[in-house]
């Protein structure tokens, strides 16, 4: 079944133009190549484990999404005269059916200019649509901007119980 989003054209806080779309088992080059891009601590910030290489399958999971239990929208630019993902936001649905856990990360030169927030917005829009009430995910204590982008976007935080180096952000969709 084909997934319907409409590509949306934005922009970032200082002017520079990228696409919101959904992802494509097409875009495997670009994912695998924007996995690699991410620095080091960006990379374990989003996944938390260093991974240094993206395994084949964990790159086809990435880019194959059903729509309704699994759905990630990507930023895209061609600034260098071809297509590059700046940023890729998902969701996969929980057990109980209404809720989320979702994920993001943003290319390292692209962070702080509000490509996250206009990911996240359309992902929970869309996400609303198709009958997810709540987004819940795991985040790092120590990562300062995804923390400061969960209290932007009116998430709850809370300390995990299971470990004081984890935060728990939730929010009513």
């Amino acid at each position: 079944m084909p997934i319907e989003f409409q590509p949306k054209l934005a922009r970032t806080r200082d002017g520079a133009a990228f696409t919101i779309r959904a992802i494509r088992p097409e875009d495997f080059a670009l994912e695998d190549e924007f996995i690699r891009s991410l620095s080091e601590e960006s990379r374990y910030f989003r996944l938390m484990h260093a991974l240094k290489e993206p395994p084949v399958a964990f790159v086809e999971r990435m880019v194959n999404i059903d729509g309704e239990d699994s759905m990630a929208l990507v930023g895209v630019t061609e600034s260098t005269g071809r297509p590059q993902f700046i940023g890729v936001a998902r969701y996969g649905r929980n057990p109980d059916g209404e809720s989320a856990e979702f994920a993001i990360a943003v290319n390292d030169a692209w962070q702080r200019r509000g490509v996250a927030a206009q990911l996240m917005q359309a992902l929970a829009d869309y996400a609303k649509r198709h009958g997810i009430g709540r987004f819940e995910g795991e985040v790092l204590a120590a990562n300062e901007r995804m923390l400061d982008l969960c209290r932007w976007l009116k998430f709850d935080l809370q300390r995990s119980p299971e470990g004081g180096h984890v935060m728990i952000a939730s929010r009513r969709l």
